[in-house]
């Protein structure tokens, strides 16, 4: 985990659970011991669509997480499998504040020359370009990253509140991610990106507390990753029999029409037995082994 409850920084032995949800009802989940979400988001998308697959189903068309999963090898890979990118990125609410978007000294708001290939510090330098390299992730991805620098920042009136470097200020430009980005921005603040946000805070987090805090499941009982792996699996069923009595019992649910529209807020019946199918087959794979 990431903190403990002293906060001093200082991890605790734990499982990193990640599901996947649609109307809080779990489609799939993955186990990993890694803290940090961002490696694990590509494993977690394989598998979720293993499991669609096992039972007919096609991956969804959009995806949406919030900014701890906003990588260059995350953002590849939704490319590849044609995803729409509703995936946030680290920054992503700080630099609409108005004081991150005003400061003249982040390398975001530094002039760019695009036809001569060079940035404009605020007092008039240009940051030419020297060099690409290769840098890689901790997960070893690599990323071709394109290097600016100042030429004259000694004597500089503005050098304190520009950089802190002993030499003169270095930029780093990832373009591959940089376009990510930019297409996840413009996909985020669309009308169907609005929605989504919205919606995300309420799918996979309140799933969560209802299991943590209503259902008081805040330790497993079982060692290893096959064995909690088919522990929460078991949870994840139940707590999708639950939802689909509750919403039967709310009348919520209709038999899978030839006419019904596929953004009817109605939930379908096939829907709720594909959600326990997934979880059904996953569980007992894990059992079998």
């Amino acid at each position: 985990m990431k903190d403990d409850h002293m906060g001093n920084g200082q991890l605790k032995p734990a499982y990193n659970v990640q599901i996947g949800t649609e109307h809080q009802y779990i489609i799939n989940y993955t186990f990993h011991q890694q803290a940090n979400d961002m490696p694990v988001l590509k494993e977690h998308l394989q598998s979720t669509k293993a499991q669609l697959a096992a039972i007919g189903q096609p991956m969804p068309q959009r995806l949406s997480s919030d900014a701890g999963y906003g990588s260059e090898e995350n953002y590849d890979y939704i490319e590849q499998e044609g995803l729409e990118n509703y995936v946030k990125y680290p920054g992503f609410y700080q630099e609409q504040k108005k004081t991150r978007r005003q400061d003249p000294f982040r390398r975001e708001n530094l002039y760019y020359n695009p036809e001569q290939d060079y940035f404009v510090c605020p007092m008039g330098q240009h940051l030419a370009f020297t060099h690409t390299t290769i840098i890689h992730s901790k997960s070893g991805y690599p990323s071709l990253v394109r290097l600016y620098q100042a030429q004259r920042c000694d004597n500089c009136p503005l050098r304190g509140q520009c950089h802190d470097s002993k030499t003169e200020r270095v930029i780093q430009i990832n373009p591959n991610l940089q376009r990510h980005k930019d297409q996840a921005r413009r996909n985020l603040h669309s009308l169907r990106g609005r929605f989504l946000r919205r919606k995300r805070s309420v799918e996979p987090e309140s799933v969560f507390g209802q299991l943590k805090w209503n259902r008081k499941f805040n330790r497993f009982l079982l060692k290893g990753m096959d064995k909690v792996s088919c522990e929460f699996g078991i949870l994840a069923i139940a707590h999708n029999l639950k939802k689909m009595w509750s919403a039967k019992r709310k009348a919520r649910i209709v038999p899978m029409g030839p006419n019904l529209p596929s953004n009817d807020p109605v939930l379908t019946e096939n829907t709720q037995i594909n959600t326990l199918k997934c979880c059904f087959i996953k569980t007992q794979s894990l059992v079998a082994a």
